[in-house]
């Protein structure tokens, strides 16, 4: 028998996508009696709305002024399915996708996600950040928020996605189930198409500021973050580059190859991942300036990051007065 899945779609401000992805959604091979639909928007300003109003089957939801975990919450706290679905509103999904999700899920597992794959002709910037996109090769251990498939129980006994966190909560979501013994597991031919990635540099550099605006606020335990320390030893290299310029030269020369080693190692690490076992100076190239832009947003996001740590406590401080 099959179960009712409900399927939570966050937005905001999401017209370019939205009318593709809930097109997607609705064409699948599932029984309609036994699908929900739900919106959830965060209070969009542009013609998202007015597009979600489009599609009958979509009941639309409004969460305003809380991060992305807190809007997918609140479409599960409405769910009425028993297998919840997140995915997010830029991605497109094969007719067969809520099925098979439903099947892996039946086989012992409590949570089962797939990847981001790349859309048809994709620019040089997502082509040279996702090396690879293909079904066959799971590189994500953890789970991705736009492509999950949970058992309701399960999630509602961790307490869903933590609500505090402005990006990252998937790999939280992912940490807190693996730790209190659940079952889940990254499958490949679960993947979506992703339509959203960042093309040009400065919405991708915007992207990497994102998701590095909550460093401070997981500290300590973000310095087991590869990223984190490479990140902060990247900075470290323009400082002693600066400093180095003025009193040392030594220091300079120092700084420079931290520059240089940091994105180096990041690409390295994406050419390990995504088994490329080809490397032309062409794609190299592009793989590393990437990685370059990457870092470079990962820094602003972590001077974002601790300004808001020190605002939070800064407010506790005065709270206790």
């Amino acid at each position: 028998m099959q179960p009712v899945v409900t399927i939570v779609i966050p937005v905001f401000n999401e017209e370019q996508y939205l009318a593709a992805c809930l097109t997607s959604v609705v064409n699948v091979d599932y029984p309609k009696e036994k699908l929900q639909i739900i919106l959830v928007d965060n209070g969009s300003t542009d013609n998202t709305l007015n597009i979600a109003a489009t599609f009958n089957d979509v009941e639309v939801l409004i969460k305003k002024d809380v991060n992305v975990g807190g809007v997918r919450n609140y479409g599960a706290e409405h769910a009425k399915g028993d297998v919840l679905v997140f995915l997010d509103s830029d991605c497109v999904i094969e007719k067969g996708w809520i099925q098979l999700g439903v099947t892996k899920l039946s086989e012992g597992r409590d949570v089962v996600g797939g990847l981001y794959l790349l859309r048809d002709n994709p620019s040089w910037i997502e082509s040279g950040w996702l090396l690879s996109s293909s079904k066959e090769h799971v590189y994500q251990k953890t789970l991705v928020g736009g492509c999950i498939f949970s058992d309701k129980s399960a999630f509602s006994a961790i307490g869903g996605f933590d609500e505090n966190l402005s990006a990252g909560e998937d790999t939280d979501l992912t940490d807190r189930l693996i730790a209190n013994d659940y079952k889940v597991d990254m499958l490949g031919e679960l993947s979506v198409i992703h339509l959203g990635y960042p093309n040009t540099l400065q919405s991708f550099i915007k992207r990497q500021m994102w998701f590095a605006e909550d460093y401070y606020q997981k500290f300590p335990q973000v310095l087991t973050d590869s990223i984190f320390l490479l990140t902060h030893v990247f900075l470290l290299g323009v400082l002693l580059s600066v400093i180095g310029f003025m009193f040392d030269t030594r220091l300079s020369i120092l700084g420079l190859g931290l520059i240089v080693f940091c994105p180096f190692v990041l690409t390295m690490k994406r050419w390990k991942r995504f088994k490329i076992k080809k490397i032309t100076v062409e794609l190299f190239i592009k793989a590393y300036l990437i990685d370059v832009m990457y870092i470079c947003g990962r820094v602003l996001g972590s001077f974002r990051s601790f300004k808001k740590s020190v605002s939070n406590s800064n407010i506790k401080k005065y709270s206790r007065r």
